[in-house]
């Protein structure tokens, strides 16, 4: 059986979303389909690259049910509030490191993705590669999720990203 391929929304067009819409469209099970940015010449550049289309509000994208997850690679003062739209949409988010320079920002949407399931990851680059801490860690690579399942094939796909590394720890 083939693993599932994950559709991808893509919020920031710049130097980290471009390197992340690279890996994208490089990973044979994963797909962009949508680039957000508020300089549309940038999220348009892109998307044309890498045959995706643009939305002129990420609320666009995140209302297609065909959309698995977003990768927000926006600028910091972006990403409360996109984490958030995405968590309530029920989509499986990695977002760039920060979450906000705000500590209270940080903890107050900590405490409001808990009242979601969408699996949510906060990455950064590290050294020698991706490390990736992970929310929700028992219910998304845990006994809770069996083979074949959207959370094994999100970690493979993470897994099998150029110069990746995984390690986790659960937040919150």
């Amino acid at each position: 059986e083939r693993p599932r391929m994950i559709n991808f929304c893509l919020f920031g067009a710049g130097r980290i979303g471009k390197l992340h819409a690279r890996n994208i469209a490089e990973n044979p099970r994963s797909r962009l389909r949508y680039v957000f940015d508020p300089m549309a010449k940038a999220a348009a550049d892109l998307a044309r690259i890498h045959g995706a289309k643009t939305v002129a509000d990420p609320a666009a994208a995140l209302a297609d049910p065909a959309i698995d997850a977003v990768l927000i690679a926006s600028s910091t003062s972006t990403h409360v509030d996109l984490l958030t739209a995405a968590a309530k949409a029920g989509k499986a988010v990695l977002c760039e490191k920060p979450i906000d320079l705000d500590i209270k920002r940080v903890d107050k949407c900590l405490a409001g993705l808990k009242k979601h399931k969408a699996p949510v990851l906060i990455g950064f680059k590290a050294g020698i590669g991706l490390v990736i801490i992970v929310d929700q860690l028992p219910k998304l690579f845990g006994a809770h999720y069996p083979k074949g399942t959207f959370g094994q094939s999100l970690l493979s796909l993470v897994q099998s990203l150029p110069g990746t590394s995984l390690a986790t720890l659960a937040v919150g």
